[in-house]
């Protein structure tokens, strides 16, 4: 039903003409979109500067004051500078940093939109709107400071039962200075500096700007509402510019807590719009947009990035399940389209709210299957929710500036955090996708749109449009090399793609020139690896794999699935490496170590022995695809044993016959079995033997389907004629250049009559496995089986010391894959694994570098004193004090406090 005020609402468009961002892992736009197209996930273990676990944390759920999950995505190594703000030390330490992350945030946001410190607008006509709540951690852990009467009477109570007069008064002089010391005097601009709508004003009076200025909480809607409200704003006429957006950087005990209870926390990775949802991760961040009117910014000649076009809000109107949700968000929806004049069904892009919840996400696909009824064309759908987390406040910014970003560098982003698609996905009727992989834009105008909505019940939707723009305009943003009009290829020419989530297998290959330099750096990797971003595991591979800071032949290879189990194995190898005997490879769960490998590889190719179509495909193909994987690795084995089809395949590998040849020799072996199974003249003639050419008569069914006519050379060996001879007419067979054992024979495959004989005898029933996996072990380092499968590898065990790893489902399972190229790295079968990481995206990281974050003040954990205090009589005045110049907040980190050089309010390096 159409809203009857849209035809009374102006219709002007609002142009984003500047933007600014920083998010986890993205400290500015360019690097947000390379978040967003890598599939970058920024999760990671809470540091203890933040909220220490050891207090909070409880895997029982039912337990009270208490969060079962243990992770979140944090801003890093964030310093405002004030002395180019001209912010005094008093006035900087007065009020919580998300007024200075904002500040700085809006003076880049202009600064993109060629208005640099405000200039070139009327000051007198341009607003501040900010989504906030609560101002942020910094503010609420102040408060505790003017909660001590309530703690001092609490603790007199207690000292009073328990110690002597005397000494309860040095008790409590010495708990007031360590309890107020991590907290700053109250001063007059304390409360106006920490309040969301003192944000707004302050960032106003900083650029002298006199429209309107507030603030909006409507938790996680609340910077979408800005951009909303700042849009009405313009096209209302009331102000001539906007700066809108959200700050939040709140991760406190208490909203951390209530998300626990609400049940609303993942534990692990992320999945939106699944079948399995697994809840959200808590996020810190700010976004900024400038917004005119098109025409003005046009006329100004300002860059338009993107225009809004429509926008519409609602609120559920009470409790609801997830239908009266689909209705509320529906209603939002509908709004903005008619406002925007725009068919939903042309949208290209959904840049959803992805709460990760049961409820959530299936009320946002309710809505937009009735929204879309009818779409002929497919539109992605996706949230940066699922890369960065969910900023709250500042979320709804995110989603908005990362569509901008897409639609003006043209490219169509992939979705994170999707295993299996929710079957309104699958099988419904909105037509939506979720690619894994970036693509370009269809031609013509970009349509997109921007959710955001709140368990409570807000709602709000942003329409959004862009015409292509000249390669120059999306330039700037365009760091990220799956951008197009750069490439849409990796570096090492093939298409990027996704980073793999925490709880995929990733190799960690370190070499060094001896054992005392990689024990170091194994050291290290156990140190820091709990604390790593899910990101920086795959950035820490990819610098390990491809640009080695040492290269030696002391190896160690760690296969770990996230941050525990990769510290775990770095600490285990660490201690493993002065046990290891030169030359020879050590295998522990996960872990291969080897000092002076040489690199002996031998092949154990398995196969099904069963000769059907389906086991040819299964067995053959897969063993020639892990052959051609482990070339591309520049693995040469010395040798091979061949089993079952995989004789086969090791034929091509030992350079018998070529590998386009195999699959047609197989299907020439069954024909000749198919028609000895028939019996009679079906086996007479030969379509591979020659057209119109009689074949040598039909072995004897009795005495298996291929009867040697003799063995001359008395090893029980078979052989058909007819197949020999359609062999022989059909292909050119060279003698073999590389050792292969067969399995049949338990012997070496020496020449060409040898390799003909195993493809006429069959590749089922062989008695000499042992004996072939015994002699091909022999001066090998490493045993590779190539799968399905883990047959030759159990009886290498028994048979021989040489270690076996299997390829055990072969190349698509990465357990599997991992595992063997750990391996074959630690043994010295590759020289350089870069081309085990193609198209794996990743940043620079260096492992030795101190991350730092905001830190809590109720974590900062004043030194003892030296020597004890005299004893006062207890206070029964207000209290006093100053902020504590240093503190050591714990083992793992160490705190560095606002001074006169520019830093944050609280700022921790990360051990």
């Amino acid at each position: 039903m159409a809203d009857p005020a849209a035809a009374r609402r102006p219709t002007s468009a609002v142009a984003v003409v500047g933007l600014a961002c920083r998010y986890p892992d993205a400290d500015d736009a360019p690097e947000l979109l390379d978040v967003v197209l890598s599939g970058r996930r920024s999760f990671r273990r809470i540091p203890p500067v933040r909220i220490d676990l050891a207090d909070y944390y409880q895997p029982d759920r039912t337990i009270s004051d208490a969060t079962y999950s243990t992770r979140a995505a944090l801003i890093s190594d964030w310093r405002f500078d004030r002395r180019t703000f001209g912010i005094d030390q008093a006035g900087y330490i007065s009020a919580d940093p998300a007024l200075w992350l904002a500040l700085e945030t809006t003076a880049r946001a202009l600064a993109g939109a060629g208005l640099t410190s405000g200039t070139g607008i009327d000051r007198d006509r341009t607003g501040v709107i900010i989504g906030n709540s609560l101002g942020g951690d910094i503010s609420r852990a102040r408060a505790l400071r003017v909660r001590w009467p309530f703690v001092r009477r609490v603790l007199t109570d207690a000292l009073t039962s328990e110690v002597p007069p005397g000494q309860a008064g040095a008790i409590l002089a010495q708990a007031e200075r360590r309890y107020l010391a991590p907290f700053p005097t109250i001063g007059a601009d304390t409360l106006a500096r920490s309040s969301p709508g003192g944000i707004a004003a302050a960032i106003s009076g900083y650029f002298g700007f006199r429209g309107a200025s507030h603030a909006v909480d409507s938790a996680c809607t609340s910077s979408l509402q800005a951009v909303a409200s700042a849009c009405s704003a313009l096209t209302a006429g009331d102000l001539d510019a906007v700066i809108a957006g959200g700050v939040d950087i709140s991760l406190d005990p208490l909203e951390l807590i209530g998300l626990a209870k609400a049940g609303v926390l993942a534990t692990g990775d992320v999945r939106i719009y699944d079948e399995t949802p697994t809840g959200f991760l808590p996020a810190e961040g700010c976004g900024m947009v400038v917004l005119m009117r098109s025409a003005d910014a046009r006329t100004a000649g300002l860059p338009v990035y993107a225009e809004i076009v429509g926008w519409g809000a609602s609120a559920a109107g009470g409790p609801g399940d997830a239908e009266a949700g689909a209705s509320s968000q529906l209603l939002a929806m509908r709004r903005a389209y008619e406002r925007a004049q725009v068919d939903p069904c042309d949208v290209q892009f959904f840049e959803g709210n992805g709460a990760s919840t049961k409820e959530d996400d299936e009320a946002e696909l309710v809505a937009l299957e009735a929204l879309r009824s009818g779409a002929k064309k497919r539109a992605a759908l996706g949230s940066v929710k699922a890369n960065i987390g969910n900023a709250r406040a500042a979320a709804g910014a995110a989603s908005l500036i990362k569509s901008v970003l897409t639609l003006t560098t043209g490219v169509l982003p992939p979705t994170t955090g999707v295993g299996h698609p929710h079957a309104l996905i699958n099988g419904g009727t909105a037509r939506l996708s979720m690619p894994q992989a970036a693509r370009e834009w269809p031609a013509g105008t970009r349509i997109a749109s921007v959710s955001a909505l709140d368990s409570a019940g807000a709602n709000v939707h942003l329409v959004l449009r862009a015409e292509p723009a000249a390669p120059a305009r999306h330039e700037r943003w365009s760091r990220s090399r799956a951008v197009p009009g750069r490439t849409l290829e990796g570096d090492d020419g093939i298409s990027p793609l996704l980073m793999s989530a925490a709880s995929d297998p990733v190799p960690y290959l370190l070499q060094a020139k001896d054992r005392f330099v990689l024990a170091s750096a194994l050291s290290r990797i156990a140190s820091i690896g709990r604390w790593l971003s899910d990101a920086e595991l795959q950035d820490l591979a990819c610098l390990l794999g491809r640009e080695p800071d040492q290269q030696g032949t002391c190896r160690v290879a760690l296969v770990a699935r996230g941050q525990d189990q990769l510290a775990a194995r770095a600490r285990e190898a660490a201690a493993l490496l002065p046990s290891l005997t030169e030359g020879l490879l050590t295998v522990r769960p996960g872990i291969f170590a080897a000092d002076k490998g040489d690199g002996r590889i031998t092949l154990l190719l398995s196969g099904d022995s069963t000769e059907s179509s389906a086991s040819l495909t299964e067995s053959v193909t897969g063993c020639l695809a892990t052959l051609r994987w482990l070339e591309s690795l520049d693995v040469q084995a010395t040798g091979a044993v061949g089993h079952g089809l995989g004789a086969l395949a090791g034929l091509a590998w030992a350079g018998v016959l070529g590998e386009g040849d195999v699959a047609e020799i197989a299907s020439l072996r069954a024909q000749f079995l198919d028609r000895s199974a028939a019996g009679g003249d079906a086996a007479g003639t030969s379509g591979a033997a020659g057209a119109g050419e009689a074949s040598p008569s039909a072995p004897d069914p009795a005495q298996g389907p291929f009867t040697a006519e003799g063995d001359p050379a008395g090893q029980g060996r078979t052989g058909n004629a007819a197949l020999r001879a359609a062999i022989a007419e059909k292909f050119r067979l060279g003698p073999p250049r590389r050792r292969l054992i067969s399995t049949l024979y338990g012997d070496q495959v020496m020449s060409v009559d040898d390799a003909i004989d195993l493809i006429c005898s069959g590749f089922s029933g062989a008695t000499k496995i042992a004996e072939a996996v015994s002699s091909g072990a022999i001066g090998a380092t490493l045993l590779i089986e190539t799968g399905p499968g883990t047959a030759l590898s159990t009886i290498a065990a028994d048979v021989t010391r040489v270690p076996a790893v299997s390829l055990e489902a072969g190349l698509i399972d990465p357990d599997g894959r991992m595992a063997v190229a750990a391996a074959l790295f630690a043994a010295g079968a590759v020289g350089q694994p870069r081309a085990l990481f193609a198209g794996w995206p990743s940043r620079p990281i260096d492992i030795w570098r101190e991350h730092t974050f905001i830190t809590s003040p109720c974590e900062r954990r004043p030194p003892l004193p030296a020597t004890p205090p005299p004893a006062p009589a207890a206070p029964k005045h207000a209290h006093s004090g100053q902020p504590a110049a240093s503190a050591q907040p714990g083992a793992s980190a160490t705190s560095i406090q606002p001074d006169d050089s520019a830093s944050t309010a609280g700022l921790t390096a990360q051990a």
